[in-house]
């Protein structure tokens, strides 16, 4: 039996010819495409611009030809990438909705939790109590690991530091503002006293192995207010950092409320002098979502409220907000 191919005689391939092109390669060809500046797609993209930089070179090297022209001051398309672009809008656009349509087929939830932090075990907790039957398909990735794998259909909603910058294909809204406590080691929990970062030494747990976006929020905190903070190193995933802090003779140390104390003495979570700093968890889902994905957001949506998520007035600092870029922002009143 004959099998005619529909495609025309000048179109059809072989298989050696097709260009194995990932969504990922393209989808930073794209954002760099549209912003022509590698630091502002490579905040698009929650990747490190170096990162950006090999993934167009892999890309070039598939492609065989050059895409953009870099200066030191300017990046421009070339005339193959000017015709590729919008081509590769629509690749991306198709694969984002064939996501979807297999989301919706098997009706599950794919959500990651974020390591050391409990924001996204809360969250599930209240959905399965209204929503029980419905299947959750849970894995651990860290804040850009999962924008990654929503954009690849890999994940149904992802938490990263917010805002989240322009987007077409995506939705985002701030769930949770996650304070930078000071733990105090040996403290009488009764003595609900701040901590003048300005007039006390404290730590912080650092692994310089990992990309820890933690870290650049406590760098960026420090420049804002003026202090100097300790690096102790800590293993990631360890979930001992008070034990290590101790070790380290640090009797204080910054860390986020969400994720708690784990110590065999007293260690109260107390406010920062003279800014309170607040990392701004962000709940991202593809616009086109299905049924789970729409009630999850509204059960995170209820959460926040009742938890007080969103409140910026219980602790005595200036309440202030880091950008996800690094920079800080004064927090309206």
């Amino acid at each position: 039996m004959t099998v005619t191919s529909l495609a025309p005689p000048s179109r059809r391939r072989s298989p050696q010819s097709l260009i194995d092109v990932s969504p990922r390669l393209l989808r930073c060809f794209v954002t760099l495409g549209e912003e022509l500046h590698f630091g502002r797609a490579a905040d698009r993209l929650f990747v490190a611009q170096p990162a950006l930089s090999r993934s167009i070179k892999q890309l070039e090297l598939l492609l065989g030809r050059q895409l953009f022209v870099r200066t030191t001051r300017t990046v421009a398309l070339t005339p193959s990438a000017a015709i590729l672009l919008p081509a590769a809008r629509e690749v991306l656009a198709s694969l984002g909705a064939l996501s979807e349509d297999l989301a919706a087929a098997h009706d599950t939830l794919r959500v990651a939790h974020l390591p050391f932090t409990d924001t996204v075990a809360v969250l599930l907790d209240a959905y399965a109590q209204g929503a029980p039957a419905t299947p959750v398909r849970e894995t651990t990735l860290g804040p850009s690991d999962q924008l990654a794998a929503l954009r690849d259909g890999r994940l149904d909603v992802a938490f990263c530091r917010g805002p989240l910058g322009e987007d077409p294909a995506l939705r985002s809204h701030v769930v949770r503002l996650d304070p930078l406590m000071v733990g105090v080691i040996g403290r009488d929990p009764a003595l609900d006293r701040p901590v003048d970062l300005r007039r006390r030494t404290v730590a912080v747990a650092h692994d310089p192995a990992a990309a820890d976006d933690f870290g650049a929020f406590v760098g960026a905190y420090e420049a804002a207010a003026g202090v100097t903070i300790r690096r102790v190193p800590v293993a990631t995933g360890s979930g001992t950092e008070a034990y290590a802090m101790r070790r380290a003779g640090a009797h204080a140390y910054v860390t986020l409320r969400s994720r708690g104390v784990r110590l065999d003495a007293p260690c109260p979570l107390v406010g920062a002098l003279p800014l309170q700093a607040y990392y701004a968890w962000t709940l991202v889902w593809r616009r086109s979502a299905p049924a789970p994905v729409r009630r999850f957001v509204e059960v995170a949506t209820e959460v926040a409220a009742t938890r007080g998520w969103l409140d910026t007035t219980a602790l005595p600092g200036e309440p202030w907000i880091p950008e996800a870029d690094g920079g800080w922002t004064a927090l309206a009143a």
